[in-house]
């Protein structure tokens, strides 16, 4: 399709995600989010494809929490998102940012019991930041940054959100004037630019004797046991040191010591 005409609203969100520098997805296929799938694929971004959408949820959750990076899965309409409901409950207890983007039925076949029709985002509510049902073609950007942002913990605390576009909506062509003018962000990249994750600030350099800088950590330990991750991303941001403990042994060592290294 011509760039100057439009794209659909599934080229939309692969565009969004990329350019939010997520080269990685989880989630199971299904035909309600097809259409985000093969351009994700067209953009040569990876998807890890699983057995079970809980499990793409959980690798979402992991992939945020080793890489200080928002997690993104996606599931079809059904049992592909009530399967993923003990994941994010998991991720709402941790605050860890994940997005999960399902499908669900054309909104003209709203009440009249169509295929896979539940109230995902019902059942979501209690264990995300957000749930919502995007109907707007014109609003995607919008809706899309408002979420990203509130996964990452905007003006609040850090967590999961889940999203759900109808089939209908995501063959709809939006114009690039439309999509420009429905978000905040603008630059030469139709219409949005990337937002950064926030993360934790190392400490104030002091000065040494001889004038030259050092970061220096106050005396301070970090005891990685199940939550062995995250301490360790504390620990690399503050250059607080670190100690493992037995449960943790063996290949938490080797990421330990590259904390150390600083890498």
């Amino acid at each position: 399709m011509n760039a100057q005409q439009g794209k659909t609203v599934a080229e939309w969100i692969a565009e969004f995600i990329v350019a939010r520098g997520a080269n990685r997805v989880y989630g199971l296929q299904g035909g309600h989010i097809q259409p985000i799938w093969d351009h994700l694929t067209q953009r040569k971004v990876r998807i890890v494809d699983v057995r079970d959408e809980g499990a793409g949820v959980h690798m979402a959750h992991c992939h945020a929490v080793l890489t200080g990076e928002v997690g993104v899965a996606f599931a079809t309409a059904g049992p592909g998102v009530t399967n993923c409901v003990s994941a994010f409950a998991n991720a709402s207890l941790e605050r860890v940012p994940v997005v999960l983007i399902g499908g669900c039925a054309p909104v003209p076949q709203d009440d009249l019991g169509p295929l896979q029709g539940i109230d995902h985002v019902s059942i979501m509510r209690p264990v995300t930041r957000s749930s919502r049902t995007l109907r707007t073609a014109d609003n995607i950007l919008r809706d899309l940054d408002k979420a990203w942002s509130t996964a990452i913990g905007d003006g609040n605390a850090p967590g999961p959100v889940y999203l759900e576009i109808p089939t209908d909506v995501l063959r709809k062509v939006v114009p690039p004037v439309s999509s420009s003018r429905n978000t905040s962000r603008r630059d030469s990249r139709d219409g949005f630019r990337p937002k950064l994750l926030k993360r934790p600030v190392r400490r104030n350099s002091s000065r040494n004797r001889d004038g030259r800088s050092s970061s220096r950590a106050e005396a301070r330990w970090v005891t990685a046991g199940s939550s062995c991750a995250s301490s360790m991303r504390v620990a690399r941001f503050t250059s607080t040191p670190r100690k493992a403990a037995a449960s943790c042994r063996g290949r938490i060592d080797r990421l330990l010591a590259r904390c150390a290294r600083g890498q």
